[in-house]
């Protein structure tokens, strides 16, 4: 949460508690930034779920965690993903497993010096 949202929240908690009066534009700024919030969290939540492979694949080649299935258990593991033939091989012993899901990793960190 970016330091003037928590101040904004902060400040209207306050006013809210000692009943003060709102105007309009007010309420709209208000408004307007829970609806700014709520679509942040909707993208986060997105960029973060667990996609069945039946719903869409990686785009191109890449490494990405993988639920797999083995003998009925769900594990957990990281795969290579071969764009060309749309299929999957576990990173550490390059295996074929039935993968159900897979996710995005996140962008690197930024490194500075």
């Amino acid at each position: 949460m970016s330091e003037w949202t928590k101040e904004f929240i902060d400040h209207w908690k306050h006013e809210f508690r000692h009943g003060n009066e709102f105007d309009m534009d007010t309420c709209r700024d208000a408004i307007d930034e829970i609806e700014r919030l709520q679509s942040e969290l909707a993208a986060e939540r997105e960029s973060h779920r667990w996609i069945p492979v039946s719903e869409r694949m990686p785009e191109g080649d890449c490494r990405v965690p993988v639920l797999f299935d083995v003998l009925g258990a769900s594990l957990l593991g990281v795969a290579f993903y071969y764009a060309a033939f749309q299929h999957f091989k576990t990173i550490d012993t390059g295996e074929d497993f039935d993968v159900t899901h897979w996710q995005q990793l996140p962008s690197a960190p930024e490194v500075t010096e």
